[in-house]
């Protein structure tokens, strides 16, 4: 193991043989808690894995010494640790909380208000009591549970991803909660709405800002396909807005992981946003993220959808035979570049659509951007909050 794997290591004690407790040096990473006899020792004696197990502080007075630690339990089973004092524990669980299931969340946060409901849960603002930071509380009810299991693989497979990730433009997971009723995801509070009632309020965006929000998307994007996950649900709904030019994608339950581009071969996604392949029942890899983000530019641009429809099942005909056209009413005062751009995020044949990293270099977007210094011109900067300036947007 790397010491880049590490996210932090120091000395506990563990029952040794069931009777007494043994002095060890432990190695802390993402998803393993992982321990040698010594600090010099390169044997690992023991690890365990902590993705899904449930973290359980303890203090036990005692006549000879109080007692500091935590339990790691799952599965009908469990594991001990003892800290040196409370200093060395608070350390511990300040590590292990954003990587372990947490029992209690009404204990650390204050639950303010109901922010939305959605298919599965709810959503609140809560605010935590000791750093007074705001974050968003996603509530589900284990009755809408896919399995047996409190833990659908769905959502086990949305939260592992998430855990994954750490870019300023995905939206954070910071604690996952579990009691006996529900499930609580603490993510990111993100203020501003979604993209979609951005764009029904704005009808269409100007060709410079739209530049300006393809060069974040299409980072956030190459960022995803770098870590090996296929977001495969990219669309105005799942983006949520930050301020003026800020955002976090979100919704990752129809994300994949992938080891090899192209492997990937189950229908998912939203009508009108799906790319072709995925439609044809071919494999397919990251290149069905990038159709979605043409169809997102073109909504931008032109206020309108390529394919439409009176239901889904015509939508998504037209989504797959993917013969997109531009309305001279709708198009009239657009570049051609910028056509082209969205020519090139939508070409049916996945093998000549662009990658996230070729579109960053496409012409319309260093145009105004300037990829060389990856700042944006303060001119266009200011120009853009004076376009946003006065537009209320929907609290989330």
């Amino acid at each position: 193991m790397s010491s880049s794997e590490a996210i932090f290591h120091g000395w506990l004690e563990v029952y040794h043989n069931n009777f007494s407790r043994k002095k060890r040096f432990f190695i802390l990473t993402k998803n393993f808690i992982i321990y040698y006899k010594s600090r010099t020792d390169k044997r690992i004696k023991k690890w365990v894995a902590i993705t899904w197990l449930r973290l359980q502080p303890f203090y036990i007075p005692t006549k000879s010494g109080d007692q500091y630690g935590f339990r790691l339990e799952g599965n009908k089973k469990f594991q001990d640790f003892f800290a040196e004092n409370q200093e060395t524990l608070d350390i511990w669980l300040d590590k292990l909380s954003n990587l372990t299931i947490l029992e209690d969340l009404e204990d650390d946060f204050a639950i303010q208000k109901e922010l939305g409901r959605g298919k599965f849960g709810k959503i609140y603002l809560a605010s935590e009591f000791y750093t007074r930071k705001i974050y968003a509380v996603k509530c589900l009810p284990k009755e809408n549970s896919e399995s047996e299991e409190s833990l659908s693989q769905q959502f086990k497979n949305e939260v592992e991803i998430m855990r994954r990730l750490n870019h300023p433009r995905i939206l954070g997971l910071h604690y996952l909660y579990e009691s006996d009723h529900d499930i609580k995801l603490v993510c990111d509070y993100v203020k501003g709405g979604d993209l979609t009632h951005r764009i029904r309020s704005l009808k269409k965006y100007p060709e410079n800002l739209t530049i300006m929000f393809m060069v974040n998307l299409l980072e956030a994007v190459d960022y995803l396909h770098s870590c090996g996950i296929v977001h495969r649900d990219l669309k105005p709904d799942n983006i949520l807005l930050e301020d003026h030019e800020g955002f976090k994608i979100c919704d990752f339950g129809l994300s994949a992981q992938f080891e090899i581009d192209n492997e990937l071969c189950s229908k998912c996604g939203t009508p009108g946003y799906i790319a072709p392949e995925v439609l044809r029942d071919e494999k397919y890899g990251t290149k069905a993220d990038i159709f979605s983000a043409g169809i997102i530019c073109y909504q931008l641009l032109s206020g309108k959808l390529p394919f439409e429809g009176f239901d889904a099942l015509s939508v998504l005909s037209r989504n797959r035979d993917c013969n997109i056209a531009f309305r001279e009413e709708d198009w009239c005062n657009i570049s051609d570049s910028a056509k082209d751009f969205v020519i090139r995020l939508t070409n049916p044949d996945p093998q000549r659509r662009l990658s996230a990293r070729e579109a960053l270099e496409d012409q319309w977007l260093s145009a105004v951007w300037g990829r060389k210094t990856e700042k944006i011109d303060k001119g266009l900067y200011e120009s853009t909050l004076t376009y946003f300036k006065g537009i209320n947007h929907p609290i989330r």
